[in-house]
């Protein structure tokens, strides 16, 4: 069976992908400097340690160092979702991804990052493959929005009662979420 490093950013965002990849020997990798706020990510990590925990999938988490993200994206604080900026911590996450199933003799990789409406597909695609030439690991990459996949992760998430967040985590999404619901 070969064996997949998924990188999760949540409970919400992973439980949809998770349950697509029983062929897979999976390991989910917790992996997000970009979220800036110390109780956030802690609330997103607990959620998703418990569901992994009851569902017995293997589960490893990297560094977390806000300040990483905040030097990598700050020329592009400004851009918003979709932009350079994401794109920079798309591809930082991916690394740090890549380097993980290195060390653990890892077969390939992927990320649940797609199944958000608010992030490129494309662009983590391109990010993921470009990585996979430079470590020599395979990258799966997966739409899991399409085919109604974001409808069924917030489906699943609902079912489970998971904490479910309005923005994708890092201090620049926040504000933007806060600024576009005050429109409202």
């Amino acid at each position: 069976m070969k064996s997949l490093l998924l990188h999760a950013c949540c409970a919400p965002c992973a439980v949809y992908p998770v349950s697509l990849l029983s062929d897979f020997s999976l390991t989910v990798f917790y992996y997000n400097p970009n979220i800036t706020d110390a109780e956030e990510y802690s609330l997103r990590l607990n959620e998703l340690q418990k569901y992994l925990s009851r569902e017995k999938i293997n589960f490893a988490e990297g560094k977390y160092d806000p300040e990483v993200f905040l030097d990598v994206t700050y020329e592009n604080r400004n851009d918003g979702e979709r932009s350079e900026r994401c794109r920079k911590c798309i591809s930082m996450r991916l690394e740090e991804s890549f380097r993980y199933a290195e060390k653990m003799k890892i077969d390939a990789v992927s990320t649940v990052l797609s199944i958000s409406p608010h992030k490129s597909y494309d662009m983590i695609k391109t990010e993921g493959e470009r990585l996979s030439s430079v470590f020599g690991i395979e990258f799966l990459s997966f739409d899991f929005k399409k085919n109604g996949g974001f409808a069924e992760s917030v489906k699943m998430s609902n079912e489970n009662n998971f904490y479910r967040q309005n923005y994708c985590g890092c201090c620049y999404s926040k504000a933007e979420s806060i600024e576009r619901r005050s429109k409202k």
